[in-house]
Order: structure tokens, then C-alpha cells, then sequence
């Protein structure tokens, strides 16, 4: 994230989903909500490298 912002460079984080079985997705939501907070995606202006789904 800081060199992203550093040299104004887009970032985004993106999930193979391939081979998932019922039942694997609360792992995948709980990573998640885990990189979210641990680098404050979630904080456009910390972050306004930081690519957003639809805006």
C-alpha cells in the first residue's frame, strides 16, 4: 500500500476462487475483513491508491 501511494500506483486484491468447495466461504470472508483492516483498505484517503469494485 505505501509504495502504491508512493508512486501512484493502482493496487487491488483479487481471490482465485477456483476449486472452492461448499462450505470454504466464510474462510475467504474472514481473510477478507483480515487485509481490510490489517492495511485500511477500507480508508479511501489513507489509501486513494486502492482499487474499489464499481466506484
Amino acid at each position: 500500500m505505501r509504495a502504491a501511494n508512493t508512486n501512484d500506483r493502482a493496487i487491488c486484491v483479487m481471490y482465485d476462487l477456483s476449486g472452492m468447495r461448499p462450505g470454504d466461504e466464510q474462510v475467504i470472508l474472514d481473510d477478507i475483513d483480515e487485509v481490510a483492516a490489517q492495511h485500511a483498505l477500507k480508508n479511501r484517503k489513507l489509501n486513494p491508491s486502492y482499487l474499489y469494485h464499481n466506484g
